[in-house]
């Protein structure tokens, strides 16, 4: 997925952000390696060279969550929901992000709203259908209260 979410906001290839593209992508491979602090090291040069680009500030909230640094993944996900540039998947992948982080948080209110808005901007995909299965596994454990959030189909 993160390579699709990369294409997606980056560019594909050939569109003059063959640097932006191989960072990212290299960021990515770190992390998958669980090499989290050289991942959000080029996270973070891709946020200095392309601070308005969602995929930076989005390494950096999964790396952050990662490394159980819920503050600084909630605010790097909420930059990455304002960003003008992100398609309806990448928005709705930027608020399941704060969403996870805002419940570390035990901010349950704005952590289901947050949840709640990835749902409706992606509904039916699957940063949606994630975002609904979060919010169905805290209402199941108790952590969120009962709600009538809508199915995903």
């Amino acid at each position: 997925m993160p390579n699709k979410l990369a294409a997606a906001v980056i560019g594909p290839a050939g569109s003059g952000n063959e640097v932006l593209r191989f960072l990212g992508e290299a960021a990515y491979l770190w992390s998958y390696r669980g090499q989290s602090d050289k991942a959000a090291a080029i996270f973070q040069a891709l946020v200095a060279l392309a601070p308005n680009d969602p995929v930076g500030h989005l390494g950096l909230a999964e790396v952050y969550l990662t490394q159980q640094k819920f503050r600084e993944a909630e605010r790097e996900a909420e930059t990455a929901t304002r960003s003008g540039t992100a398609d309806r998947r990448t928005t709705a992948f930027a608020y399941k992000l704060r969403g996870r982080a805002l419940m570390q948080l035990n901010r349950l209110k704005e952590a289901e709203k947050a949840l709640l808005r990835a749902v409706e901007i992606d509904t039916g995909g699957a940063e949606g259908k994630s975002a609904q299965e979060i919010l169905e596994a805290a209402r199941r454990m108790g952590i969120l209260p009962p709600g009538a959030s809508p199915p995903v189909p």
